[in-house]
């Protein structure tokens, strides 16, 4: 096996992704009962998720804390709003119509500031080259 495939399985095994949350109970899929967050996706691969979590309740409470090591998630916020944390800072609240970007492999959660609040969710490799580009840019 290779050095990459190596370290894809290291970083795969120590995600706190979306299916390390419907494991722990944190999250559920939709399944006629939408108490709690529910989670339905549309598409899902190793490194790449996308669909929708619906927030029944404020009562409902904030997600686990979580990781995604290999890739950037995009929250779009739907209905209601969010309180978005990023390594336990509470950095903004995300109102209907707006998006925040988790980068790579930071812990992050997010609370629900209203009832019934929507979000699309969009979880993209990180391009493996973007660190070597954004240094070299950086030294002239």
């Amino acid at each position: 096996m290779s050095a990459i495939l190596k370290e894809l399985d290291y970083i795969t095994s120590k995600q706190k992704t979306i299916d390390a949350l419907l494991d722990a109970g944190d999250m559920k899929k939709r399944n006629g009962d939408n108490s709690g967050w529910t989670l339905e996706p549309i598409y899902s691969k190793s490194d790449c998720d996308i669909g929708f979590v619906r927030i029944e309740g404020v009562d409902s409470g904030r997600c686990a804390d979580h990781v995604h090591e290999g890739s950037l998630e995009y929250l779009i916020v739907l209905r209601g709003s969010i309180l978005f944390n990023i390594e336990g800072r509470d950095l903004r609240t995300v109102n209907e119509g707006e998006v925040c970007v988790v980068p790579a492999g930071v812990v992050h959660h997010s609370k629900p500031l209203e009832d019934d609040t929507k979000m699309v969710y969009i979880c993209v490799p990180r391009d493996p080259g973007m660190k070597e580009l954004t240094k070299r840019m950086s030294n002239g």
